[in-house]
């Protein structure tokens, strides 16, 4: 329930910054009965683990470890994808729900932080 509760947060979190991001997207994606499978869950987990490393390395560089915000959501995103990473190392644990909702967060998180690392690719500047 832990688990459930962390990844719902975290999707609220980072639809929240989505919504705030800019960026606009077509909300007209239809959702299939497809099969999640653990090895497509762990593609996502990698890749979203690639995106969240470069943009932490990135955003040091420029002076991003000032901003709260940014910090705050990058350990929300460190702590979400550990738990997951222990999750998906015992397969035998995770039910269809769990692995349906966490293919869902790794989807809508992927994008958000592909558009934090092109804003800490900028300097940071107070506001």
């Amino acid at each position: 329930m832990k688990k459930l509760s962390l990844l719902a947060l975290i999707l609220m979190m980072s639809l929240t910054l989505a919504a705030c991001g800019g960026t606009e997207e077509a909300d007209s994606v239809v959702e299939t009965e497809a099969t999640v499978t653990v090895d497509s869950l762990i593609a996502k987990h990698t890749e979203l683990v690639d995106i969240v490393n470069t943009a932490s390395l990135t955003a040091e560089e420029n002076g991003w470890a000032a901003s709260e915000e940014f910090e705050s959501e990058l350990g929300a995103a460190f702590d979400l994808l550990e738990l997951t990473k222990a999750d998906l190392e015992d397969p035998s644990i995770l039910t269809e729900e769990y692995m349906l909702e966490m293919d869902a967060s790794f989807d809508e998180m992927i994008p958000v932080w592909q558009d934090y690392l092109l804003t800490v690719s900028e300097p940071y500047v107070a506001e």
